[in-house]
């Protein structure tokens, strides 16, 4: 549907909300919808300068809107001034379990109220089989068991989520009858001995207490995020490694049993799947609001979550888990107890002054602390008392420096992730941290001497680093770290500037199960330990300038996925031969300013689906070859000349045959280097308005 008309945005509302947020939110998505970067200044912007710019965006657009999950009648009242009609055949849509919200915007605008029925019994019974057996390989209901889904389907009421539900449920039952009719007959038990449920609620919690004991504290623990939020599964699976909920497997890491965990809770279908990334791997989840009920429902009868702010009561004296949400500007003056496991805070746009981080001193049982978001500036050496803290967050706070104490006893060797995406500074003996598995990023700029890479050097355990600032002279300090650190999978290096030339050639063994490498500094050519990457799924190099044919040796490592060029290659001719790159899904050659000639051999990339070039200003033409990569989905053209553009154009363009194929084909403009101002899609009539 959203082919069909220019930007589109899905908000969902929920309730409790800001205005300026859901504002924000929409224009950001409408702007992305067309490969466009929002206005720079958009996360600064009030109430009245969004619904400004958003009638100016929209004037000239057909755009389509859902907001879902409206509770207050008066919401459209805030919303209705930022989406003009403006004849363009633009839909607003709105979903909301209350009558009187449908009917209060009926006093404003044009609208039609459409009530959802529940399913016909032949279409739920449908439903059911089709999501029971997703996973089989013929993907059929057997006959014997056409009966049990007929009464199964009779007990979920022609309601879709709980048919959902209790298909998930079914999945893990295999086709065993006597397994089903068992599951019918609980069913029935607990519907008819729980009348004050409603009936979803009822289904919903059969389907936590047919859970396995291992993955039950795991589910409950995702109601600790707040309603409708995007959930990132690696924050979520290093909460649930932190917090003991995950079992060692052989020949697995606690990350890799963590995704087969998130995956069982997916295929039962108790959690909701909202992004995936371009290979297909889960990059965020959600709960549904009615299956988030549930379970704020359960932890509340076990004390095992405590939402803050809330009326408190006795029970968030024991409540093991604290969820902090500073939405209704209603900051808790207490948190915190003796039992708490976790704290972690969402949503925190200001920590008032009557806020205490020593309040969580008194803790010692505290294992996670998260405060990603949080305006937090400092922490304190009083950290250095939580001797059972494994995961700590500081990512998008305002914290540099990590406190001296957290070395200062043996425990805190269990700490496993510091995590944060601004330049940090550690104390000086941090190689104490030896359980630590990620270190995310740190700030070379504020150290001098060997010790930093002498410690470094002692965290043997880690899983991630990334390293900012990095000077020449450093490089090869860095490398004798990097090759104690066997189980690295993901490494960042960036230079203190564009033209620090870094020699990363003095690493005999570089860490062989490193799976993301990004590179950014003068390199001129590649380290030879590259090729021996065999489970590197994804390169990126910026800055490198690499000059000589070093790139095609790339192309024999087995499992790379992403490659990304930005600045990286001043070569004249890039030539990719033929079965080379031959997992690769993902490319992008972007500022390549000295390219002339790109040469892809028929049998190579044929697994691409994604693909960025330029700006490229001397490259001569597009490589008739590219009509052979026919996983293709998406093409995109950073500045290029408008007579190339042409050249392209469905109707006459002596080059639309090479790019015919792709369903979609990016021209995006830039202002300024790194700036994105404009995108056209071929075929778009402002497109033709543009070259006319």
């Amino acid at each position: 549907m959203a082919g069909h008309f220019d930007c589109h945005a899905w908000i969902t509302v929920s309730q409790s909300y800001r205005v300026e947020v859901l504002l924000r939110t929409m224009m950001k998505q409408m702007y992305e919808s067309r490969k466009q970067s929002p206005p720079v200044r958009v996360d600064a912007m009030d109430g009245v300068e969004l619904i400004s710019i958003c009638r100016d965006y929209i004037y000239d657009k057909s755009y389509i809107v859902v907001f879902d999950d409206v509770w207050k009648e008066d919401f459209w009242r805030h919303i209705e001034h930022a989406l003009l009609d403006n004849n363009k055949g633009s839909r607003i849509l709105m979903t909301t379990r209350s009558m009187n919200t449908a009917e209060f915007c009926k006093k404003s605008s044009l609208v039609h109220v459409h009530n959802l029925e529940p399913l016909p019994l032949e279409q739920a019974q449908e439903l059911l089989r089709r999501t029971a057996f997703q996973y089989d390989e013929d993907k059929q209901c057997p006959e014997e068991l056409n009966g049990l889904t007929f009464e199964l389907v009779k007990r979920c009421e022609g309601l879709p989520l709980a048919v959902v539900a209790i298909a998930g449920l079914l999945a893990t039952k295999g086709k065993d009858v006597g397994q089903w009719k068992r599951l019918l007959d609980s069913l029935s038990a607990e519907l008819d001995s729980s009348p004050h449920l409603s009936y979803v609620k009822q289904i919903l919690s059969f389907s936590y207490y047919d859970l396995p004991y291992h993955l039950k504290g795991c589910f409950l623990f995702m109601g600790m995020f707040p309603e409708d939020y995007p959930i990132s599964c690696k924050r979520l699976i290093r909460l649930w490694i932190a917090e003991g909920f995950v079992k060692g497997k052989h020949n697995m890491t606690l990350e890799e049993v963590a995704m087969t965990y998130l995956s069982e809770l997916i295929n039962r279908s108790l959690v909701q799947v909202s992004v995936i990334d371009s290979i297909g791997n889960v990059r965020n989840c959600q709960l549904h609001d009615l299956m988030r009920e549930v379970v704020v429902s359960k932890s509340k009868e076990l004390s095992f979550i405590q939402t803050c702010p809330e009326n408190l009561s006795n029970h968030y004296r024991v409540a093991r888990h604290l969820s902090i949400c500073n939405k209704s500007n209603n900051f808790p003056m207490v948190v915190g107890n003796y039992q708490t496991h976790s704290a972690i805070f969402f949503d925190i746009e200001e920590l008032p002054k009557s806020f205490c981080f020593l309040q969580f001193t008194k803790s010692k049982l505290l294992k996670e602390l998260d405060f990603e978001g949080a305006p937090l500036t400092y922490i304190p050496e009083e950290l250095g008392n939580l001797f059972n803290l494994k995961y700590l967050s500081i990512r998008d706070t305002k914290v540099k420096k990590l406190p001296r104490s957290i070395a200062y006893y043996k425990d805190k060797q269990s700490i496993y992730s510091i995590n944060t995406r601004r330049g940090m500074k550690l104390y000086s003996n941090f190689g104490s941290l030896e359980s630590l598995e990620k270190l995310y990023e740190v700030d070379l700029e504020a150290y001098s001497g060997g010790n930093f890479f002498r410690e470094l050097a002692r965290l043997k355990r880690l899983r991630k680093l990334c390293i900012t600032k990095l000077k020449s002279e450093s490089v090869n300090a860095l490398c004798d770290a990097i090759q104690q650190m066997i189980h690295l999978q993901s490494l960042r290096i960036s230079s203190i500037k564009e033209e620090e030339l870094l020699h990363l050639h003095k690493m005999s063994s570089p860490p062989v199960f490193l799976r993301c490498l990004r590179l950014r500094g003068r390199l001129m050519k590649l380290p030879g330990w590259i090729y021996e990457l065999r489970n590197l799924t994804k390169l990126t190099l910026e800055w490198s300038r690499i000059s000589d044919d070093s790139l095609q040796i790339l192309g024999v490592l087995p499992n790379l996925l992403f490659f990304w060029i930005f600045e990286g290659y001043s070569g004249a001719q890039l030539h990719f031969h033929k079965n080379h790159f031959k997992k690769l899904k993902d490319l992008r050659l972007c500022w390549l300013n000295d390219l002339k000639r790109l040469i892809i051999d028929e049998g190579s990339l044929t697994l691409v689906e994604h693909l960025e070039l330029g700006p490229s200003p001397q490259l001569e033409e597009l490589p008739a070859t590219i009509s052979h990569l026919k996983c293709l989905k998406t093409l995109s053209f950073n500045n290029m000349p408008m007579e190339s553009v042409r050249k392209l154009l469905p109707d006459g363009g002596s080059d639309h045959w090479k790019v015919r194929h792709i369903p979609n084909i990016y021209f995006l403009y830039f202002t300024v280097k790194g700036t994105q101002h404009e995108t056209y899609k071929l075929g778009d009539s402002r497109l033709l308005e543009l070259l006319s």
